[in-house]
Parts: structure tokens; sequence; C-alpha cells
């Protein structure tokens, strides 16, 4: 197994699960917190680590959840926007229901 000092996850996690859709640093932590194991290091100093692999497991999850629901508000939107309307959709049209469904800190992104 490979471990991953908590403190580190904290940092990086606040990146990573702000920007996922349906998820929160405080929930996301506090499924984390479960996981923590405290490990003496060999100079017999304890701190509490994670097992990498099952954090990577979480967040693929939590990116296929995200992607789903971005999926899902994607289509509703078109669908409500273009909804009755004969008319081709224009570029500019698509990109304004895109942007509308994806959150400002993904902006710009795009």
């Amino acid at each position: 197994m490979t471990y991953v000092r908590l403190k580190h996850h904290d940092k990086v996690a606040s990146k990573i699960i702000n920007i996922t859709k349906g998820q929160d640093i405080q929930k996301w932590n506090l499924q984390v917190r479960r996981l923590v194991r405290r490990l003496r290091s060999k100079d017999n100093h304890e701190a509490d680590y994670l097992d990498i692999d099952m954090i990577l497991g979480m967040m693929i999850d939590t990116y296929k959840m995200q992607r789903k629901l971005y999926q899902q508000d994607l289509k509703r939107t078109f669908t409500r926007m273009l909804e009755g309307s004969q008319e081709k959709c224009e570029v500019d049209k698509f990109q304004e229901i895109v942007k509308s469904c994806i959150p400002r800190e993904l902006e710009s992104d795009i």
C-alpha cells in the first residue's frame, strides 16, 4: 500500500473537489476522515496517513458522477432552450447553452 500524509491530501483535495458538481470539500473531508490511519515513521514520529489508491478511486468515482450530472444538465438545458424552435442552432447559441451548465470555476477554460 502507498500512503500519503493527510495534510498533503487536504491541500490537493481542496483544489480538485471544489470544481466537482454535487460535492463540497466538507462532505469530502468527512468521507476521507473515516479512512485515516495513524502510522509511525522510521524515526518514530506518528502522523495521519491515507491510502492513496483508495483516495484516487474515490476521486475517479466523484469525477464520473460529476460528468454524468454535467451531461444531464446540458441535455435538459439544450432541450428547454430549443424546444419548439424550428430554427437551426447557431454556434453562439450552443456556446451559451454549454456555458450555462458549467461551474464558474471552469468557465475560464472554455
